[in-house]
């Protein structure tokens, strides 16, 4: 009997130490997929740190609209990386409803990638090539977007941007019921969209407002300039943990 059970025991360990290296190969392959994503997108970072106040406000005077806007220096930074661009007219319209072609475009170009744009308009919509990136990177589902000319939602904007930034950073693994407590409308967010809305709040590249996040709302294009900035940009993200004063201490 104990000679059964040893075989046996060997049997299992054998069998365990051959599904261990698959395992830590798949591991490797999301590291790996990471540090591609963070290498194509060290131009746009390094172009970015190597703006100064002078480049800023060129751009700033080229749009006749947004100089007393608070999205002024995000626009203004993202429009000299090339992410962003107005009507042609001198106007950006920050608080123009953003339609999801445009989002798209802005997310994909954060990451590093410049698809050619077709010349010929008639046969392709210029958001199709980033359309297509973004799908092939699981940005965004197949179908999950019906129009693509139409205005997004905030749930699904804060979905997106948290996608990408998960091809480059870490999840966080702690504080998601703090900061699921912290949005008052969460019942109102989409089932499939709570868990990275929550976590877009978490690593600081949405906020609220008065703890509302109104999910079926729509984005304008200075929200929208934020968000894309903060992908790049990581020291504008305010990581939502609770403070000091948040913290329930029992004394004897």
């Amino acid at each position: 009997m104990l000679r059964k059970l040893v075989v046996i025991t060997l049997i299992l360990s054998v069998i365990l130490l051959s599904i261990t290296p698959s395992h830590a190969l798949s591991l490797d392959v999301v590291s790996e997929k990471k540090s591609i994503t963070s290498m194509r997108m060290e131009p746009i970072i390094e172009k970015y740190n190597s703006l100064t106040d002078d480049d800023l406000n060129d751009i700033s005077k080229k749009f006749n609209d947004i100089s007393e806007h608070w999205g002024n220096e995000y626009i203004c930074k993202l429009s000299a990386l090339g992410i962003i661009a107005g009507y042609g007219n001198g106007k950006f319209g920050p608080n123009d409803v953003l339609l999801a072609a445009q989002y798209i475009k802005m997310i994909v170009m954060a990451l590093g990638y410049t698809p050619e744009i077709p010349s010929s308009q008639a046969y392709q919509a210029y958001w199709i090539p980033f359309v297509d990136i973004a799908v092939s990177e699981g940005i965004i589902k197949e179908g999950e977007i019906k129009d693509y000319t139409k205005p997004l939602t905030r749930e699904l904007a804060a979905t997106i941007a948290y996608r990408a930034l998960m091809k480059y950073e870490a999840q966080p693994d702690d504080w998601y019921e703090y900061n699921k407590s912290k949005i008052f409308d969460y019942a109102l967010i989409s089932d499939q969209y709570k868990h990275d809305v929550v976590m877009a709040y978490r690593t600081g590249l949405i906020v609220g407002n008065n703890n509302l996040f109104v999910p079926q709302d729509t984005l304008t294009r200075a929200q929208a300039a934020v968000i894309i900035t903060k992908l790049i940009d990581k020291e504008l993200r305010v990581e939502s943990v609770p403070q000091e004063s948040e913290y329930i201490r029992f004394k004897n």
